[in-house]
């Protein structure tokens, strides 16, 4: 039987991640839906550095991290055309958000990974930074369409090609981790193909690594516990 969750309450990091997933479709047909959106993701950084706030490193460099995002998101904001400076504080936001991400990916992945026991905080722990892999590569790929518009092939429903959003990007890379493709976005660039590779390989790899992990966990315990 799986013990209570204890102190770190991954459970509501993952909630905030859902609620982002959920609404982020919706931003380019309701922009005031980006508000809330961006909202969202303040509970991200909030839910993230508390979970890590006993780690000093993790949480010194977690701070550094969203203040950077913030502060390049709000100078961008006010005006967003996308030409400069406003391109240049965009790709500067999706770096520090893509580092921030990877920061929680592994701070809650090395927690999960050496946990001695399986919690369900522990599960929560895993699903999260499955979730938060999507989202880093999301960024990743937004610096990239930022840096070269071509780097995808991607046509609106109007069947013109049009400017890859967030929600475009979100959707595209957890197609890639999920190794769905639907191939409605593809990626043109070379450097955009071995990212959209190594996110699919990633993603396995993550299922592999923490599905066994919590597995042999939890056979070792039921080992223990008999007499």
């Amino acid at each position: 039987m799986l013990k209570p969750v204890e102190n770190r309450r991954y459970w509501f990091v993952l909630v905030v991640q859902s609620f982002l997933f959920f609404v982020a479709p919706f931003t380019r047909e309701y922009p005031s839906l980006l508000l809330v959106f961006i909202f969202g993701l303040l509970g991200v950084f909030g839910t993230v550095i508390h979970t890590i706030w006993k780690a000093r490193l993790p949480r010194l460099l977690a701070i550094c991290t969203a203040a950077v995002a913030l502060a390049t998101g709000v100078m961008a904001f006010p005006d967003m055309r996308f030409e400069e400076p406003v391109i240049s504080y965009l790709m500067a936001c999706c770096v520090a958000y893509a580092a921030f991400i990877l920061i929680a990916i592994v701070s809650i992945g090395a927690d999960v990974l050496f946990r001695e026991s399986v919690t369900l905080d522990c599960i929560w722990g895993s699903i999260s930074v499955y979730m938060f892999l999507g989202m880093f590569f999301a960024f990743l790929f937004g610096f990239l369409v930022f840096l070269a518009p071509e780097a995808f092939d991607h046509t609106t429903r109007a069947g013109s090609p049009g400017r890859l959003r967030l929600n475009d990007l979100l959707y595209f890379s957890y197609s890639t981790l999920t190794t769905t493709g639907y191939g409605d976005i593809a990626p043109s660039h070379p450097f955009a193909r071995t990212l959209a590779n190594f996110e699919s390989i990633v993603g396995t790899l993550d299922i592999a690594v923490m599905i066994s992990r919590l597995v042999s966990l939890h056979v070792a315990e039921k080992d223990m516990a008999k007499p």
